[in-house]
């Protein structure tokens, strides 16, 4: 492993927090009775509380560290207007009026991030980009374009291109890819602006977030009301929100049972040449391959540096080894930036479901909305909200997701045996993929 790759100062803390540090809740004495409370001060927790405080309930948000100490500081910072699964897969899984309730509805998460972060005024750095999805395949840029034409079938206006060899050329400057998919109007944002935002907002609305403060267990009375069991002591509840999706608790058996744990890396350039980022990043542009274990390159917020991610799988102790992987992998891709050194490399853990779309629903009387495969700071957002809105019992609550069968596979406990196999699965199928052509 080379120590050029690594920019003086490297840290192995998300890049986010250097713009928005992370924030310890004030301590305090945990009170022995709430109204709701919600477990984790993610995206998905704190817009739940904030939809609750605004409705007139008052809600306690119990977080293991800090708020968005975990995956809602630690993505990519991306609001797409579609869920993981794809239109083709849902057709076929669910049939075409449920897969375009399904699809339609990450539209409307999107719409709804967009409208919160207008009406909030919450500035963390909203840009619109295009993806550029890169065959490494003769057959990956077959199946992009059957992709596209489905899509085309059905009127779906997504705005996507198939694009030839030649003309991803043209537009891009690489000539190692079999054609690529255009793919305008991503948004992405930084994400750690977001959740100091909505912090605030908690705060403001008269919300309390006690940090440091892991759930240990959650019984329910014969009355329907709860105790929740914390490191600090229990609080009763009348009603529990589970906001905790890739890290969720053994406090939460049944839903931990449902929600496969994926680590994902991140790693950050130190600031580019400007007649580099120019050419490398016209429109904001993004970049991502056809693996199944995707490596994908975009700037960041602020327009000064490159960010890659990839290598999902487990946690491998060692982000310095990591970073060294991800660097290769990013000047595969780009190769002008093989002298660029990291100043950042870290991990955050995504919840995905064996469906392969969200859930969100109640179980034993416990509220829960996870399973974002991926689409956390869209869907998480916007189930977040939602969520609140069924607590309160407001009309327009309903989603596609609510009360889906949430399935699990025999054996499967929560803890992350099965991710080794999936991802030693997937690497061979895109070294098979590369290597047939």
């Amino acid at each position: 492993m080379t120590e050029d790759i690594f920019a003086p100062g490297f840290k192995t803390d998300p890049y986010w927090w250097d713009a928005a540090p992370p924030q310890e809740a004030a301590e305090a004495p945990l009170p022995e009775a709430a109204d709701v409370v919600v477990v984790g001060a993610g995206v998905t927790g704190l817009q739940t509380a904030l939809t609750l405080l605004r409705g007139g309930r008052e809600a306690l948000v119990l977080e293991a560290g800090h708020p968005g100490y975990r995956a809602s500081t630690r993505n990519a910072g991306n609001i797409i207007p579609y869920l993981w699964a794809k239109p083709d897969w849902l057709e076929r899984r669910h049939g075409p009026a449920e897969a375009e309730a399904l699809a339609g509805a990450g539209k409307a998460a999107l719409g709804y991030v967009l409208d919160f972060l207008r009406d909030e005024q919450i500035d963390c750095g909203l840009t619109e980009s295009d993806r550029y999805y890169l065959a490494l395949t003769k057959g990956h840029f077959k199946k992009m374009a059957k992709d596209v034409a489905f899509l085309e079938a059905r009127d779906i206006k997504t705005g996507w291109q198939a694009i030839q060899p030649q003309e991803v050329r043209r537009r891009t400057g690489l000539d190692r890819y079999h054609g690529a998919i255009r793919a305008p109007g991503s948004l992405s944002i930084h994400p750690g602006l977001y959740v100091a935002a909505l912090v605030d907002r908690v705060a403001q609305a008269g919300g309390r977030i006690a940090s440091r403060t892991a759930v240990t267990g959650i019984t329910r009375a014969p009355d329907g009301t709860f105790t929740v069991a914390t490191a600090r002591g229990p609080v009763r509840a009348r009603d529990v929100v589970m906001a905790t999706n890739g890290y969720t608790p053994e406090a939460a058996p049944w839903m931990r049972r449902r929600v496969i744990p994926f680590i994902s890396h991140m790693a950050a350039t130190e600031p580019l040449p400007e007649d580099l980022m120019r050419e490398l990043f016209p429109e904001r542009r993004i970049y991502i391959d056809s693996k199944i274990n995707i490596t994908w390159i975009r700037q960041t917020p602020d327009g000064k540096c490159a960010m890659v991610g990839g290598r999902t799988g487990m946690s491998r102790g060692d982000l310095r080894r990591t970073a060294a992987e991800l660097h290769g992998d990013m000047t595969r891709i780009l190769p002008a930036l093989s002298g660029m050194r990291f100043t950042h490399c870290w991990e955050g853990q995504m919840g995905f479901t064996f469906d392969r779309v969200p859930h969100t629903g109640e179980h034993d009387g416990v509220h829960y909305a996870m399973g974002f495969c991926g689409v956390g700071v869209t869907m998480g957002s916007y189930l977040g909200h939602k969520l609140g809105k069924r607590l309160l019992g407001a009309p327009d609550a309903e989603t596609p997701f609510d009360g889906r069968a949430f399935k699990t596979r025999p054996f499967y406990t929560g803890t992350p045996w099965v991710v080794p196999i999936m991802i030693r699965w997937f690497n061979f199928r895109d070294r098979w993929d590369q290597w047939r052509g």
